[in-house]
């Protein structure tokens, strides 16, 4: 059947005579090409449709926390229980997860997002008239400054 791994080369890299430096090399440049992508910074909205309850928050990385609250809800862990208590009553089918607005990129290299953010983030709680209490918005600590 050919040596272990031989499949995995043969899939990812269309063939079976790469060496293990050139698929440790490309590998290395995937990751390296993962970690210089520019990461989109704004508010994202997690809605149930069928209660109309949502939480409003802005991130560094909205993308990742939809992925978090997605993962949270399906795995029935995530932290907000009146939300989790809607997705096991109406499903995934009900639910929307999308980054509503966006900060556009500062090409300045100490540049803190925060502020701007959370002023973001307040806009839209007052757009969509979402209450500002922890169900539909963040938590101050969630801007640590690690």
């Amino acid at each position: 059947m050919g040596a272990p791994g031989l499949w995995v080369r043969r899939f990812l890299f269309g063939s079976d005579t790469l060496d293990a430096m050139s698929e440790s090399a490309h590998r290395k440049s995937l990751i390296d090409a993962y970690k210089q992508r520019a990461v989109e910074m704004g508010v994202y909205r997690v809605m149930c449709t069928a209660t109309g309850r949502s939480l409003v928050a802005a991130s560094k990385d909205p993308r990742a926390l939809l992925n978090r609250h997605t993962a949270q809800l399906r795995m029935n862990a995530h932290p907000i229980k009146p939300l989790q208590a809607d997705w096991k009553q109406h499903g995934e089918a009900a639910f929307t997860f999308e980054v509503i607005d966006t900060l556009a990129p500062s090409d300045d290299p100490g540049y803190d997002p925060i502020p701007d953010l959370t002023v973001l983030e307040d806009m839209w709680l007052e757009k969509l008239q979402v209450p500002g209490d922890p169900l539909h918005s963040i938590a101050p600590k969630r801007f640590r400054r690690d």
